[in-house]
């Protein structure tokens, strides 16, 4: 009943069409439209392909466009092929290969299905896809496949899809780009021009335990893992958006009180101090303003909630807050982007494993964290519609703690901070990236240098990438 009344009343929420690929053209297009002010900006990816409708034209949007049509993203087409073949350096030569098939098809005027999957020699699984070994040196698997339905004010997904939530794009607190895709349900949409809504339940999976735990009385040493998310976006002008994003990872023997984190529209507790309670929530706000189409500010800050005690001393910060801050500028052919990311020490982590902000052993928030701050200045610029240059520089602190680290938290001596970012030792390093992309009709050229500099308990490190990329 309480599902009927759901769907009724996003009924009156209006729907689009076929999901974008992460990190595709098309995404890159509507975020640098939105960040110099042409449309207004989103921080729900991925974006809905519906159609173009934007006007701002120059080299690098027209570089972005050709990409658009070499992706074969928004053409009329139900099947896709993209594969990569190439080279890459780090501690030796390895080769790149990677084939990513998809299709794309309505089965009614208002249901739509779409399957990729993959075949890769990433054997590290770097993505932290849901994959099986195939020869020993290779693996594959679905990289996504899920069936939506679309009516007048609605849209519902049903499967395994890529999901983003930040105005700054390529940094996330709550979902980062390199976050595994899960599977689940997804319900999103617009009430009108200054309300919107996102909602996301999904599985992730079972946690076959190291040691037998006592959970809810009982001792378990297999638990199921959940996540439920949602999102509230107001626009008051087009330049002006807000955010509330709420996410909790919890982990059940059996059903339970499962639906407690599903209804959609109620946050899911009011207070900070959730001791007793079996769950990981993270809160995030997010704002984003835009100057005249000039500058784009963004800002996100947030809240890791569990055993959100902390008293304080005046010089100290709570290890439970992790901060974003992102200034955005387009030119004439070029963008160029300076970000300020801290992480705190005990962002993610949780007294127990299966409640830890992690899916497939990577971090479903930000790669990077917890415990790491960074400065990072990025340039781009096309020189023509074929061709771009990326620069990335950065200077970054991490500090000895990971969404894999054993718990400790909250013993006196590591519960408040000894050093600028958390637990020691502290790595400090700088890193330079450089990257090439030359468009031919259905191939793309890819180079990227990247170097690593230590400054503390690091090491110098040169990494090379070399690939050609088929679309067709």
């Amino acid at each position: 009943m309480i599902l009927l009344i759901i769907l009724i009343v996003l009924s009156y929420i209006p729907a689009y069409s076929f999901m974008s690929e992460r990190f595709s053209a098309y995404e890159e297009y509507v975020w640098y439209q939105g960040i110099n002010g042409s449309v207004q900006l989103t921080n729900t990816y991925p974006v809905q392909i519906k159609e173009l409708g934007m006007t701002y034209n120059n080299k690098y949007s027209r570089f972005l466009l050709n990409k658009i049509d070499f992706e074969n993203t928004l053409k009329n087409k139900n099947f896709f092929f993209d594969a990569s073949l190439g080279l890459s350096y780090s501690d030796s030569f390895l080769p790149i290969l990677s084939i990513s098939p998809k299709i794309e098809f309505f089965l009614s005027e208002n249901l739509e299905a779409s399957v990729k999957v993959f075949l890769s020699n990433n054997i590290e699984n770097s993505r932290g896809f849901q994959a099986e070994p195939f020869k020993e040196k290779i693996i594959a698997g679905f990289e996504r496949g899920y069936i939506k339905y679309s009516f007048n004010k609605l849209s519902i997904l049903f499967g395994r899809i890529d999901y983003h939530s930040s105005f700054s794009k390529d940094n996330s607190l709550l979902f980062d780009y390199s976050a595994p895709p899960m599977d689940g349900l997804y319900i999103s949409g617009k009430v009108n021009n200054m309300f919107s809504y996102d909602f996301k339940y999904a599985s992730l999976g079972s946690m076959q335990l190291d040691s037998t735990y006592i959970f809810e009385g009982e001792e378990i040493e297999i638990i199921s893992r959940y996540l439920s998310f949602h999102k509230f976006i107001f626009s008051p002008k087009d330049y002006l958006v807000f955010s509330f994003a709420e996410s909790c990872v919890f982990g059940r023997t059996i059903p339970g009180n499962i639906l407690d984190y599903t209804f959609p529209f109620f946050v899911f507790y009011g207070e900070q101090n959730n001791i007793s309670m079996n769950d990981n929530i993270l809160w995030s706000f997010d704002i984003n303003y835009n100057l005249l189409g000039k500058v784009n500010f963004s800002y996100s800050f947030l809240v890791d909630d569990y055993q959100y005690e902390y008293e304080g001393t005046k010089d100290l910060e709570p290890p439970e807050l992790g901060h974003i801050i992102r200034i955005d500028a387009p030119l004439y052919c070029a963008l160029f982007s300076l970000s300020y990311l801290r992480i705190n020490s005990w962002v993610y982590n949780q007294m127990f494993p299966w409640n830890r902000y992690a899916f497939n052993d990577k971090n479903i928030g930000t790669a990077m964290g917890p415990d790491i701050q960074g400065f990072i200045i990025k340039a781009a610029g096309a020189y023509n519609e074929s061709s771009r240059i990326l620069i990335k520089m950065g200077y970054y602190e991490k500090g000895d703690n990971y969404s894999y680290s054993d718990w400790v938290f909250p013993i006196v001596d590591l519960y408040y901070y000894y050093t600028h970012i958390g637990i020691e030792p502290i790595n400090k390093w700088a890193e330079f990236t450089l990257t090439g992309e030359r468009i031919y009709k259905f191939l793309s050229l890819n180079l990227s240098l990247t170097y690593k500099y230590n400054l503390e308990n690091t090491e110098n490190n040169l990494s090379l990438e070399s690939y050609i990329r088929i679309s067709l």
